[in-house]
Order: C-alpha cells, then sequence, then structure tokens
C-alpha cells in the first residue's frame, strides 16, 4: 500500500499474507491483528510474516555523538514467531519493539536500513542479506537470550547489551567496515565472531571480559559514551589493535597480545 497517513491498521486478518508500505515518512505507526480464531494466533507452529518496505521512517542525520533525530515506523504485530523483512528504496527506519512475539528477524534488500528497536523476545538478527547499510539497536532483547547477530556488505553498526549475547553465540558482519557496539553490564564473552573490524565501547556498566578465541577481523578497539567499567581483551593471538577514544574516559582496558 502506498500510504502518507500517521497511522496504518489491519484488523482481524484470518491468515498470513505479504504486505508491503510505501513511502510513509516520518513518525508512523502500522498494525496488524489476526483473528483471535486463526491459526496465527491458536496454533503452535512458527508464523512467519513477510514485509516489504520502501521509503518509510526517516533515517538519523544528526552529528556523530549527538541524540538521533530519527523517524521511525513502529511496527506492532503480535502473535508472528518471525519477520521476513525487505527493503527498498534509499533508506528505511523501522522500530520493531511492537512485535512482541518475533523471536526471528530477517533482513534483505537495499539501501540503508536502521532498526531503531526490538522486542525482547529477539534471539536471532540476521540481516545477512542486506546490500546497503544497517544500523540496528538490539539492546532490548533478553539477557543471555541473542543466539545470531549478522549483517551483510554494507558498512554495518550493530549495538547490544554485553549481556544479551548466549555463550556460543554466532556474531558475523560479513562484508563491509563493521561495527558492534556493546553496552550494558558485562560479564565474560566468548562468541563466534568475524566480520566486525571495530568493538566500540558505548556504555558499559560493569566489567567486561572478551575472549578472542573464536574470533577474527577485530582491528580496532573505539571507547565511548559513559562507560563506568573497564575491559579486557584476551585470547586475542597475535592481533594487533588500536584504541581509540572518544571525549573524556576514565576506564582502563587491557589486552593479552
Amino acid at each position: 500500500m502506498n500510504t502518507t497517513a500517521p497511522v496504518i491498521n489491519l484488523s482481524n486478518l484470518d491468515s498470513l499474507a505479504a504486505i508491503e508500505i510505501n513511502g510513509a515518512a516520518g513518525d508512523k505507526a502500522f498494525t496488524a491483528t489476526y483473528n483471535a480464531a486463526s491459526t496465527v494466533a491458536t496454533g503452535t507452529q512458527t508464523d512467519t510474516q513477510s514485509l516489504k518496505f520502501t521509503d518509510v521512517g526517516t533515517i538519523n542525520t544528526a552529528a556523530a555523538g549527538a541524540a538521533s533525530n530519527a523517524k521511525e515506523l513502529t511496527v506492532n504485530i503480535a502473535k508472528v514467531e518471525a519477520l521476513d523483512i525487505t527493503t527498498e528504496g534509499t533508506a528505511n527506519s523501522l522500530n520493531l519493539s511492537g512485535a512482541t512475539d518475533a523471536k526471528s528477524i530477517k533482513i534483505a534488500g537495499a539501501g540503508q536500513t536502521e532498526i531503531e528497536a526490538v522486542a525482547a523476545a529477539t534471539t536471532s538478527f540476521d540481516a545477512s542479506g542486506a546490500t546497503g547499510n544497517v544500523i540496528a539497536n538490539l539492546t532490548a532483547a533478553n539477557a543471555a537470550a541473542l543466539t545470531t547477530v549478522k549483517t551483510g556488505a554494507g558498512d554495518d553498526t550493530v549495538t547490544i547489551a554485553a549481556g544479551d549475547l548466549t555463550a556460543t553465540a554466532t556474531v558475523d558482519g560479513g562484508a563491509g567496515a563493521d561495527t558492534l557496539k556493546l553496552n550494558g553490564a558485562g560479564g565474560t564473552i566468548q562468541p563466534a565472531f568475524t566480520g566486525f573490524e571495530t568493538i566500540e565501547l558505548a556504555g558499559v556498566t560493569t566489567a567486561l571480559t572478551f575472549s578472542g578465541s573464536n574470533t577474527s577481523d577485530i582491528t580496532d578497539v573505539k571507547v565511548s559514551g559513559a562507560n563506568t567499567a573497564g575491559a579486557s581483551f584476551v585470547n586475542m593471538g597475535a592481533t594487533d589493535l588500536a584504541v581509540t577514544t572518544v571525549g573524556a574516559q576514565n576506564l582502563t582496558i587491557a589486552a593479552d597480545n
């Protein structure tokens, strides 16, 4: 559908159907509600909602370090366990926090895609099919719940709470120059990690130990934001790490390489 309406509602849906929304720039809300008697609402199967967005929302244009000025299309869909999203056009800004039952999020397509938020149920974020830049905030996921974080061919930035990764999580930045931002409670993490060249500490609140036993491609550590605890990078092998700071920082960064 082509729309400039601030609120888009599809209600009393009986079955899954692919949905397309075009040109809903600025702050908008889209809600799809499935009939309480539908198999989507009552079944135990994994329901996958296919969504295609073209130039929806307005991406962040604020200077680095400034508050985001993004305006997003908020997607509200309950009772579906997986989102299969295709993006087209120049840029799309989405808030997926209203997809309250979606454990799996897949993103493919062109243009810059910004995911401003996800729901707590999220366990897998796979944007390996995206050809444009992907900027995603996954910090709302439950603790120790994220099993997969992947991005595609662009220069991508993903923000997660360090403690939200499972002990054996797979983190793959794909091609491009990619940054993984870590914030929140630290702890010890040892992900299967590749394709992200920069680790950015952007608000770590308790001590973080990052084990590089299953890691490749990291070349830079960046420290920004309000960090209140230090970080240790262990088992990094012979990798040379360049450390840069943004603003005044009072914490210790240690590496065993």
